[in-house]
């Protein structure tokens, strides 16, 4: 079998495993200055109240383990002035009455929709980030939430499962996706296979297996992200946000507000 191929098991409930090809690229200039630049991560303070330990613990964490820079501000009135100087916003979601979320929705769903950079939305943070669920629609523009997976990515000790979310299609529509079109989907050449050798770069390359792997799921596509959150138990969740196309909108739905009404762990919604 080639590497640029997927495997599926039958026997083994659809779950695909995928060989990274090798990967030859000349550098950008552009890309390596911006990559020589140190991350910064606006902080928005979670307030006096029990989850600011473990908030602080986790920005911590995830600080040095990005090698990146930490900016506080003291109001949510300072966050748009000072979100074109940051990469990341880290979102402490303040606590909320449950008859107003369920009017409104979480506050982490308006964040989300409005800002323009990167959002980690920091729910019940863990001390670690050993399990790492990232979330492919097989899009180019997923690549965003590659790149953020790859900068998490702590070799030996981070494992990733990558989720192929599959559209939700008719009967018709869906014996023509796995009859025709699921190979040319899964092959390793589709923005999902440049995602993940972008992860995988990041990863031990012997064995890979043990530190990456592609699963696809039955189901609607929130569904199958449920799915992957209850067989996986990940301590990170990422994702890019919907698509502005309405088109696209249409055929996966929207899938980062669904997940934020009911993520119990920390949610990072990448944008380009």
């Amino acid at each position: 079998m080639s590497h640029n191929q997927v495997w599926i098991e039958t026997y083994s409930n659809n779950t695909p495993f995928f060989t990274p090809a090798p990967v030859v690229s000349t550098p950008d200039p552009a890309a390596v200055a911006r990559s020589a630049a140190p991350l910064r991560l606006l902080v928005c303070p979670a307030g006096d109240d029990d989850r600011s330990d473990a908030y602080a613990d986790f920005t911590t964490m995830l600080a040095a383990r990005l090698d990146a820079a930490i900016m506080l501000i003291t109001a949510d009135t300072t966050l748009s002035s000072n979100a074109a100087a940051t990469d990341l916003l880290l979102y402490h979601e303040p606590s909320q009455p449950r008859l107003s979320r369920w009017l409104f929705g979480p506050p982490a769903c308006f964040e989300a929709a409005q800002s323009s950079r990167s959002l980690l939305v920091i729910r019940q943070p863990r001390p670690t980030l050993r399990n790492i669920l990232f979330i492919s629609r097989g899009q180019a523009k997923d690549m965003a939430a590659a790149e953020w997976v790859s900068r998490c990515a702590l070799p030996p000790e981070t494992r990733i499962t990558a989720l192929a979310v599959q559209p939700h299609l008719s009967g018709m529509d869906s014996r023509a996706l796995y009859n025709d079109g699921l190979t040319d989907w899964l092959n390793s050449r589709t923005p999902l296979g440049d995602q993940l050798r972008k992860i995988a770069r990041r990863l031990p390359h012997h064995p890979i297996d043990e530190h990456l792997r592609l699963t696809i799921l039955p189901g609607q596509p929130h569904r199958q992200i449920k799915q992957a959150v209850a067989i996986g138990q990940p301590d990170l969740i990422v994702m890019s946000a919907d698509s502005t196309n309405w088109c696209e909108r249409r055929l996966l739905g929207e899938l980062v507000d669904p997940l934020l009404h009911w993520a119990d762990r920390p949610v990072l919604i990448a944008k380009n």
